[in-house]
């Protein structure tokens, strides 16, 4: 059930409120679950080239590493 389903259905007399915010409740911790996830990989990201020494400036292309490294 999707959130603007479980709205609809309230508008239409069908859903209860609690549905509708237990829908949107989901939807909220999804997106939570998703920002958590692109601040992981980006800290993990960034501890990488950290220890690595291959932080570059924004205002410079991005480059790769040799396999070696």
């Amino acid at each position: 059930m999707g959130h603007d389903g479980a709205r609809e259905r309230l508008k239409n007399g069908i859903g209860s409120v609690l549905d509708t915010l237990q829908t949107e409740d989901r939807l909220i911790s999804a997106v939570v679950g998703r920002i958590s996830a692109q601040v992981s990989l980006a800290s993990a990201i960034a501890e990488l080239r950290y220890a690595t020494g291959t932080f570059i400036s924004p205002d410079k292309p991005a480059h790769s590493l040799p396999r070696d490294v």
